[in-house]
């Protein structure tokens, strides 16, 4: 029987001219290749080979790796954030509280208020980012959110108003919320880029991540440098316009990294949409016990971990400036250990590769916590505020080695578990869904944002009631790492995301795409 009879016979209720019409139709649709036959093995495997291929050319996917201009556009934005975050790290602290004379009360409970607002900002950029990710490039977002980002550096170097006391509380919680929403933005825009190529091994992660800290590891020094050399904490003229400065040459860093990474958006076909309709119909409901298991164990350990970074970072200038300047160091060896501790700890940021290549990561951050509390407990055990050798060296190598670690285990642990959702996901046939990565460093935002105020609410309370004496600044420096590291051991004990798991997990889910690849490309020819 003639294929016009076939459809006459399975289509009784059409009439003639609307028979003839769908025939048209069908027959410009053949011609036009939007529409083929059923046709040979050879022919699928082709088609399914091209649609592979078009799948991975955007960096909109979760597949494929980076090309040259996006792996150094991504480098040079990173960079680019580096510069703001060095210098808003080292000064933010000193301009508040001894260039404005903020009170120690305002400081606690504007940290407290900030941690609320900064909470609903960082879950609503990582909205966006998914947002974004589902109907266009992220990449597309990388030179804009940069240039807000350096115009909200600003904000807190330059008074709003003359001083007084209820002013200064609104300038600290306002500005400090708009350049810590800007920061995390910029963050999980960027951090989601890598995280969800879940193809990228952890060797390849690696490589990415020690390139770009090899490069932070001068312009950070540079910048500490410049910025110490013109801080003045009576006058901030010079300080000011050196800020300005920075905020333009970064602003210009974003744009040029916008232009080497933009890549066109993937379109969907019609038929791939129609082909994932069926997939998703066939979805089986699984379990859902233990799920969470994984990033409930991160998440805990992160959030201690967060607090004591945010912390030390913060206070590392009052430190040195009231344990060691006032203890007799010369101002230029205060200087250049300032200067020199963050691009320290981006060359052990290099090296820990090393043995996070051998051992995994999983083991480099339980022996970061036995290592931490060792330290502390020495430093409690034999020192006191006057131990200058001991102060300094608890500050040099706790900052180092946990920075160190922290920003490189950090992105391996998300795009670990990033991978585990999204094989529990294909597992289930859910493939075409947005971007991941927001929406874990949303989850991470709503907890570890509360957790970066408490420290410094815990400071400004103890210094205000007990007063500002160099034994309590020695307690808080190491009291509380004390305190974490134990606490941070014991979650991450049960963490078991191991290398040769993920591995397992990895492959698992490169053939359940490629199983679904196959079966859309099919609905596609038969349709």
């Amino acid at each position: 029987m003639s294929t016009s009879g076939q459809r006459e016979s399975e289509d009784p209720g059409l009439g003639t001219r609307e028979r003839r019409h769908q025939q048209r139709m069908e027959s410009a649709a053949w011609s036009s290749g939007h529409i083929r036959s059923p046709g040979t093995d050879e022919e699928l495997q082709s088609l399914t080979a091209k649609r592979s291929l078009e799948k991975d050319a955007s960096s909109k996917t979760t597949g494929g790796d980076f090309g040259t201009y996006l792996f150094w556009g991504l480098t040079l934005a990173g960079i680019a954030s580096s510069m703001l975050t060095t210098t808003f790290g080292i000064f933010h602290v000193d301009v508040f509280l001894r260039s404005y004379q903020l009170p120690l009360s305002t400081y606690s409970y504007g940290n407290a208020v900030y941690a609320i607002i900064n909470t609903a900002n960082d879950l609503a950029g990582a909205w966006l980012v998914d947002h974004v990710a589902t109907h266009r490039n992220r990449t597309d977002l990388v030179g804009m959110a940069g240039c807000i980002f350096a115009v909200c550096f600003l904000t807190p170097f330059f008074r709003w108003r003359a001083p007084s006391q209820s002013w200064d509380g609104v300038h600290f919680v306002t500005t400090l919320s708009l350049y810590d929403t800007m920061f995390a933005f910029v963050a999980i825009l960027m951090g989601s880029i890598i995280t969800d190529n879940h193809k990228m091994s952890e060797n390849s992660r690696v490589r990415f991540m020690a390139s770009g800290k090899l490069i932070n590891l001068f312009t950070s020094f540079v910048v500490a440098r410049a910025g110490l050399s013109t801080f003045d904490v009576q006058d901030l003229t010079h300080f000011r316009i050196f800020v300005v400065c920075l905020a333009m040459l970064v602003s210009l860093m974003f744009i040029i990294a916008q232009r080497m990474i933009h890549v066109k958006s993937r379109t969907v076909t019609a038929s791939r949409q129609d082909a994932l309709k069926v997939s998703a119909s066939a979805t089986a409901a699984s379990s859902q016990k233990g799920k969470l298991h994984w990033r409930q164990v991160a998440l805990g350990m992160e959030m201690l971990l967060e607090a004591q970074m945010t912390f030390m970072s913060s206070f590392t200038k009052t430190f040195v400036d009231r344990l060691l300047f006032d203890s007799g160091y010369s101002r230029a060896s205060c200087v250049w250990l300032l200067s020199t501790l963050r691009p320290i700890k981006a060359i052990a940021g290099i090296l820990i590769y090393v043995p996070i290549r051998k051992f995994g990561y999983t083991k480099i951050y339980s022996t970061l916590f036995v290592f931490n509390f060792l330290l502390s407990a020495t430093l409690l055990t034999v020192a006191d505020s006057s131990s200058t050798r001991w102060i300094l060296t608890f500050l040099v190598l706790y900052s180092v080695i946990t920075g160190a670690v922290q920003s490189s285990g950090f992105h391996l642990a998300m795009s670990d578990m990033v991978t585990e959702m999204k094989r529990n996901h294909a597992k289930e046939r859910r493939f075409e869904e947005p971007s991941l990565a927001g929406l874990f460093m949303g989850a991470n935002a709503l907890f570890c944002k509360p957790m970066e105020s408490l420290l410094p609410i815990v400071a400004g309370t103890v210094l205000q009631n007990k007063g500002d004496s160099q034994q309590n600044l020695f307690y808080l420096l190491v009291i509380p790492v004390l305190l974490f590291s134990v606490a941070q051991f014991l979650f991450w004990s049960r963490y078991e995301l191991t290398p040769d798991r993920m591995k397992g997990f990895r492959h698992e889910l490169d053939s359940l795409h490629s199983e679904q690849e196959r079966a859309c490309t099919r609905i596609a020819i038969e349709t």
